[in-house]
Formats: structure tokens, sequence, C-alpha cells
């Protein structure tokens, strides 16, 4: 008995790992069914192959099936629950009552009219496991004892690589799989907060540097998806160019000098004008006002630090 019980075991377990088409299950990810994937695995499907891939005798009578391990509550999903009553009753497929049939493996689902709609057969049942398929169709149902577990599989953000320069934000959005993960919520983090933060999946970027915004399932599950962000070095002002580089004038006569910035894609395009003798000429935003006689330097200096100037020769000159 114990031998032909084995067999039975191994070919149901072999045709099971060999021909399944997991629905929602194979938590390792390895195409097949085993113990570990059952408690959120249902509905799985032998393929093409039909029922009389496993024989009949297999089936029908692999071994005496214990009333005991049948009677319960059973899982088939993490909302849908099977009962099987010790007074017969059960809400399996829709019945309202069933006879056990222990020498077949069998179970025979009566309506509340005692009409039989239906049998099951039990191919396998355990403490924790129940093995069982619906008489004329190829679909097994593993039930489980315990309520099924469905963890996050995925993350998906809507950006996994942004460049932005200092001070601006970006908003990232964030895909959980599968939709109906039992505990959906995330923890978003920063490998660098000097360079970037995030809350909420919001980016601020704050200094020039590489940082990777990661987002984490809270259910243990140790699903990540990453977002690299790159702040780059300011363009600084690399040249500055007046619209004049001498000039002549009598007192109390003015200037406007204009200074044209390059790159053009410079982020600190202001400048600070100022004369070196303004008893000669003063200069307010590039308005050079002409006071005394003499000669002065007219300086642009450009504000991002780069050290860039430009000057303009200004001699006042009562005589013109």
């Amino acid at each position: 008995m114990k031998r032909t019980l084995l067999s039975c075991f191994m070919l149901l377990s072999l045709a099971i790992s060999a021909n399944a088409q997991i629905v929602k299950g194979d938590m390792n990810d390895d195409g097949a069914l085993d113990i570990s994937d059952v408690v959120s695995s249902v509905n799985v499907i032998l393929g093409n192959q039909p029922m009389s891939y496993i024989s009949a005798s297999d089936i029908l009578d692999p071994y005496l099936v214990d009333n005991s391990k049948v009677v319960g509550t059973w899982y088939k999903t993490k909302t849908e629950t099977v009962t099987f009553g010790e007074g017969g009753t059960t809400d399996y497929e829709g019945a309202t009552k069933y006879e056990f049939m222990p020498y077949q493996g069998r179970v025979i689902l009566y309506n509340s009219a005692d009409t039989p709609i239906g049998a099951l057969n039990i191919l396998k049942a355990t403490d924790e496991y129940l093995y069982v398929s619906k008489m004329g169709t190829s679909t097994v149902s593993i039930l489980t004892k315990s309520k099924p577990v469905y963890k996050v599989s995925s993350i998906t953000l809507s950006e996994t690589s942004i460049v932005m320069k200092a001070g601006a934000t970006q908003q990232l959005t964030v895909t959980v799989a599968p939709a109906d993960a039992d505990d959906s919520s995330v923890t978003w983090a920063s490998s660098d907060e000097s360079v970037a933060t995030v809350i909420d999946g919001l980016i601020t970027a704050i200094a020039p540097g590489a940082a990777t915004i990661s987002c984490s399932a809270n259910d243990g599950s140790g699903i990540t998806a990453t977002c690299s962000v790159i702040v780059p070095e300011p363009v600084k002002v690399s040249s500055i160019t007046l619209s004049e580089t001498t000039i002549i004038l009598k007192p109390d006569a003015t200037k406007r000098l204009t200074a044209t910035i390059f790159p053009a894609d410079a982020e600190d395009k202001s400048v600070t004008w100022s004369s070196n003798d303004e008893n000669i000429a003063s200069v307010i935003n590039g308005l050079v006002i002409a006071i005394a006689e003499g000669t002065t330097i007219i300086t642009c200096s450009a504000n991002d630090g780069s050290g860039v100037i430009a000057t303009c020769s200004v001699k006042i000159w009562i005589d013109l």
C-alpha cells in the first residue's frame, strides 16, 4: 500500500510540475508548482493534458482518504473560502451539502433540493493541503488551511533615470503588482540626500552629484525599484562681451553699455557693474554717467562665481 501511495504521489507531482500552468502563484518564478508555491497558488491547469494522463486508479483510489482531513475551512484564494462541515454541509461550488465517499476518494455535491449537482475527486488530503479535481474537467484546485498571502511581485517607476538641475523637482509615480497584493505600500529613500531628497515619490534636486532613489515594498517581499538621479554642475559664464570697449563723453553725458553673456544656457546670467573711479564716471545697470574730466574703467562682472569680467575704458573730456 505504501509503495502504491508513493508511486501515485510521485506520478501526481510529476504531472503537476511538468504540465502545470500556474494562474496565480509560483512564488519562486521557476515555472513549476511546488509546495512552497501552494499557499498562493490556485486553479492549477494541467496544460493540454487531459486528466486521463493520470491513470484512473491513481485518481479514484490512490489511498484511503481520511475524512477528518477534509472537514474544515479551506482557502482557494485570499478572499475565497470553502467549508466542509462535519455534518456534511458545504458551500463548495454552490452546494449546500456533500456526501463523503472515502473508498473512492470522492465527494458528491448536492443542492438544497437534495439533487446531486457535481462530484469532486479528492486527489490528496493532508493536514494543510487539499488537492481536488472537479469531475469532468481537467482542473486541479489546491486548497490550503492557511490564508494565502499575496506579496508584491514587482514595482515599476515612471522613470528610471533623471537629470535635474539643482532646485528642480520631479514626481515619480509607482505601479505595484499584483494589484491585489495584501500590502502595496512602499517606502522611498535616497542614497545621498545631499544630492537629492524624495518624499512620497517627489524628488528634489539639492546639489550637483549622483543619487539613487529607491522605492521598496513594505511587505517583506524584498522587491525594490530604483531611479538614478544626476544633478549636473551648473553651466557657468565663459565670457562677457560689451557693446563698447572704449567711450569718450563730456561731463554730465550718459552712455548705455549692454552686456552679452556666453554661453546662452549659463545658469546665472546676472552681472554686477562697477567703476574704478566714481568721481570721474559712475555706472548703474550699464548706464555710464560722466561726472568729471579724467579716465576710468567700467567693469561688468559675472555673479556666478566664474570670475569672468569685461571692461570698457571711459574718458571724460571737456573739450569734445
